[in-house]
């Protein structure tokens, strides 16, 4: 400051020169004139170590975001395009200006692809921005590569761009062994623990996410101050995590290895340590209620961390009066408020040990000796621009240097770098790999892993799936998954793994899962014969057993490998009801949907069992399924039993599902017991499933009404019938849930939308006069929040969102709401499709069954997507099960909720929000 404004990243080329990004058109673009995002070039004359002169070296540039230094010029992102810009005369300013990538437009700048990082591998990784969905090579426009719910993976060498595992906002870093952590705006911290190649590699384990959480959503932070202004104001938790960043530098030890996490509408920064967690991390908050960095300015907005070349920890500070996008905010603060307030100012924080006087950053060497010299420096951006260099250059002439530095140098880190630059020069000799995995670092062995042929590294991989620590078993798992191993020797391998620590750790069960065969058959019979003979599984509860055996017979089944399903049936033993029966017959069921099998369903399978079955075989199975309506109707149980045995009886015949659900609807009844019942109706004909709900309209409690209403609305057929019933007077239409009023009015068939337009009336489409209206009545009554929590309940809010005790979390969860302005969250309210984000889009999925699911998709690969639906629960459907998916990029909150909530029941709401 001041000769810096709107800093949202650093970087330094190989020259030591200062690259700035500025996005100074954000939160929206000036309506004339040129765009205002640039890069500047930023120098220190004195050598004072401050930055004292600045050139824009590119500008008129998209909302830029990103930059990274990439042969002499650098990679950038900006709202729909990945740049090359290279200054070529050496005047100082860009003159070559070429498009790679474009992608998909975003709803806003905050959700592009971001967050440009060199990995280990000599690729470069990007963030989706959580709104990516398409991108393609500039020239090459017919080459489109769908990215939803995935991170991206850009070869410069080959230009060659791929999915990775993730989904990021703004905000990514590795650290020093190449393992990958990004956040988005309530997920501070989340890891890659699985590469992209493994979720997609077995398309029957139906895995559908890489990555996890290692730090929980809306994790609590500690600011000094909480800034009022913001639209998406919190009391204490993460809201808007971004620019997170490893501390990879040398001037601080006691940082090392750090990720540090800026949260901007608290003005803070958050540290974490990492902690092993079998396969995967957790990031563990340093500070006991403090944060690493906080201030009491309300203007401060950190927002970028990098680890600079003089070892220090560089933060970007956007000094702006108001962070959050201005769509989120309601239109009456815009009218009065200047949105880019502080677009002249900014900050770059330097942190360096205290009394600490460095010099001034220094060019890389122009030599490749000198840079092999720099592969094992104790400052990782010194080595990793070294590495970026000699592959650059394909400087093979120092090979021999690089061989030198693997072999003698006591820097474990500068020896997984020689690995990768002698990867990238066609140089790396097995024999090097061999070393690496029999190191006594298991960091290097992690390295070694993702370097090894498996064919030809088997027996070492083998032996590290047994030998090695939770990590380096499940990495040996997944190198070994796609190899020629006698599937014998591997499989007793991933045994030996299961047995002693891997059973209860689901990443390891993804581990062998994804294997392009993994012989799930004999794991389950060798883990059920080891039970029954009494030898227990140490640290493996009966809930880890249960998932194991629906996930690997679920895979068995949707393989259809009928041998390896006569292993698994067999070891269901006739009248006998145990757990791991009722867990087998789960995983059966769910397989068999996704199957190359004729047979889709238990049932259907006992009816007409694939040649070599008969019958016989599944006896077991039959008997399991009897005993299960037994224990559910028997009300002396458990209702855990119960609720565990009630999905084995919906996989019997239709009549006897009818049957069993009559009598569970019963208002004497417990809730769960209610609530399952109704919802194991949902796999059967939506017609004789809304036949058997208007049968027995008048004996509903509100109970089962509540779910009878979300299933007979699911299918546009049944919601309908059940509009018809409304004409009719037979049901009241004011039960209509409101999302589903919303949605049948904006049908494409007519005769729908007509009816739903009679029975429940039209939306005001003027929602800044609804929102007014509203807002005058606010300023008269305080509102009520116990009779809020009523309305909460009444408007079917508790079906998407949760706050405190109440509701389920569908939607963005609402923990952080209470200093919300009262105008803004009436603006949220009445008007959601004003700034939706894709990740809260409703998606419509219909299915060959005759189902049509309609929510959030949470995740999706190739071979199969989740679904989250109102009411909390989630469903992962199988590519081959899908007719057609469709989105209006709505949102899932429907519009015209003052149709069902009053002035002053809205008031009554709002206080219920902001009081929790």
């Amino acid at each position: 400051e001041p000769i810096v404004c709107d800093p949202v990243d650093v970087v330094w080329d190989e020259q030591g020169r200062m690259f700035v990004a500025e996005m100074g058109d954000y939160p929206l673009p000036t309506e004339a004139g040129p765009l205002l995002s640039r890069i500047r070039l930023l120098f220190d004359q004195d050598g004072d170590g401050r930055m004292d002169q600045a050139t824009t070296w590119a500008d008129n540039l998209d909302h830029v975001q990103g930059m990274l230094p990439m042969n002499g010029g650098l990679l950038i992102t900006t709202r729909t395009a990945i740049l090359f810009l290279k200054d070529t005369d050496g005047d100082g300013s860009a003159d070559e200006k070429r498009t790679l990538f474009i992608s998909d437009e975003p709803r806003h700048n905050q959700l592009q692809v971001s967050a440009p990082r060199w990995g280990l591998d000599n690729a470069i990784y990007l963030n989706n921005g959580l709104e990516g969905k398409e991108i393609y090579p500039f020239d090459s426009p017919e080459s489109i590569l769908p990215f939803r719910g995935w991170d991206l993976r850009y070869d410069p060498r080959v230009e060659e761009m791929t999915k990775s595992t993730g989904k990021g906002q703004f905000g990514g870093s590795f650290d020093d062994w190449g393992r990958r952590f990004f956040c988005s705006n309530r997920n501070p911290v989340m890891f890659a623990v699985m590469p992209a190649s493994a979720v997609e590699r077995n398309p029957f384990a139906a895995i559908t996410q890489g990555y996890e959480d290692i730090q929980a959503p809306g994790a609590p932070v500690w600011p000094i101050r909480i800034s009022h202004t913001t639209a998406a104001a919190h009391l204490g938790t993460h809201t808007a995590a971004c620019g997170l960043g490893v501390y990879r530098g040398d001037l601080m030890p006691d940082l090392l290895g750090d990720i540090f996490v800026c949260e901007p509408t608290a003005q803070l920064v958050t540290r974490n340590r990492l902690l092993p967690n079998g396969a995967s991390f957790v990031a563990e908050r340093v500070g006991e209620k403090r944060d690493f960095l906080a201030s009491s300015d309300e203007w401060c907005r950190p927002v970028q961390i990098r680890s600079g070349p003089d070892g220090a920890l560089y933060i970007c500070d956007m000094y702006r009066r108001f962070i959050d996008h201005s769509k989120f905010f309601p239109d009456v603060f815009l009218e009065t408020n200047y949105m880019r307030a502080g677009l002249d100012h900014g900050r770059i924080w330097r942190l360096v040990p205290k009394g600490s006087t460095l010099p001034n950053i220094q060019a890389l060497p122009k030599s490749n000796a000198e840079l092999v010299k720099l592969l094992d420096n104790e400052n990782s951006w010194q080595r990793i621009h070294a590495q970026r260099l000699l592959v650059e250059r394909q400087a093979t002439e120092v090979i021999g240097a690089i061989e030198k530095v693997f072999l003698d140098t006591s820097s474990n880190v500068g020896r997984v770098h020689a690995l990768w630059t002698l990867h990238a020069l066609g140089a790396l000799k097995n024999t090097y790999v061999g070393e690496a995995l029999s190191s006594f670092d298991s960091r290097v062995v992690e390295n070694g892993i993702a370097l090894a042929d498996p064919n030809v590294h088997a027996d070492i991989l083998l032996e590290l799936v047994g030998a090695g620590d939770a990590r380096i078993s499940f990495l040996a798992t997944l190198a070994l998954g796609s190899s020629g191993v006698d599937p014998a020797t591997l499989t007793e391998a991933h045994m030996t793994l299961l047995t002693q620590k891997g059973l209860a750790d689901p990443w390891i069960r993804n581990a062998i899962l994804s294997a392009e065969n993994p012989h799930g058959s004999d794991m389950v019979t060798a883990v059920l014969k080891r039970r029954n003979a009494g030898d227990g599984i140490p640290g493996v509860s009966s809930d880890d057993l249960s998932d194991f055996l629906r996930e690997f017979t679920a895979e068995t089944a949707a393989r259809g490998d009928v041998p390896g399903l006569q292993k698994i049936v067999s070891q269901v033993i006739p009248n006998r009801f145990r757990s791991t029966d009722a867990a087998i017959v789960e995983g059966l069921s769910t397989g068999l949907r996704r199957s190359l099998l004729s047979a889709k369903s238990v049932q259907a399978l006992i009816d007409g069992p694939p040649s070599p079955f008969t019958r016989d075989d599944l006896a077991g199975i039959q008997s399991t399924l009897e005993s299960a309506t037994t224990l559910v109707l028997n009300r002396a149980r458990p209702v855990e039993e119960r609720l565990m045995s009630l999905p084995l009886v919906r996989e019997q015949g239709k009549g006897e599902v009818f049957a069993v659900a009559r009598q569970l609807i019963d208002q004497t009844e417990p809730p769960e017991i209610q609530i399952a019942a109704c919802q194991m109706l949902s796999r059967q004909n939506r017609h004789e499933v809304a036949q058997f709900f208007f049968d027995h309209w008048a004996l509903l409690g509100p109970i089962p009404r509540k779910e009878a209403l979300e299933i007979l609305t699911a299918s546009e057929d049944t919601a309908f019938l059940l509009m018809q019933r409304m004409k009719k007077g037979e049901i009241s239409p004011a039960l209509m849930p409101m999302f589903q009023r919303w949605r049948m009015g904006r049908r494409e068939n007519k005769e729908i939308r007509d009816l739903a337009i009679e029975l429940f009336g039209t939306v005001d489409q003027d929602r800044a006069a609804v929102i007014a209206d509203y807002s005058a009545a606010l300023r008269e009554y305080a509102g009520d929040p116990n009779q809020g929590r009523q309305v909460f309940e009444k408007a079917a809010c508790n079906t998407c969102h949760r706050i405190g005790d109440t509701g389920v979390e569908v939607g963005p969860g609402l923990g952080d709401v209470r200093f919300k302005l009262p105008d803004a969250l009436l603006s949220d309210i009445l008007d959601p499709n004003r700034a939706v984000e894709e990740r809260w889009s409703v998606y419509t999925v219909e299915t060959r069954d005759g189902r049509t699911l309609t929510g959030l998709i949470a995740a999706e690969t190739a071979s199969a997507l989740e679904i989250k639906l109102p009411g909390g629960f989630a469903e992962t459907v199988s590519r081959n099960e899908i007719v057609k998916i469709e989105t209006t990029g709505s949102s899932l909150m429907p519009v015209g909720l003052e149709g069902v909530i009053s002035k002053t029941e809205m008031a009554d709401l709002i206080s219920f929000l902001t009081t929790q």
